[in-house]
């Protein structure tokens, strides 16, 4: 499989008010990328 292949998807909370389910996936991806960015 090649980096063009990849995807990523990212679950939102439907329950969560407002602008906060943008927030919380924002929050997820930045958390997966600390963790898992500099992994080839």
């Amino acid at each position: 499989m090649t980096e063009a292949e990849l995807k990523l998807y990212i679950l939102v909370r439907r329950d969560l008010p407002g602008t906060q389910p943008a927030v919380q996936a924002c929050h997820a991806l930045a958390e997966l990328m600390m963790e898992w960015g500099n992994d080839p």
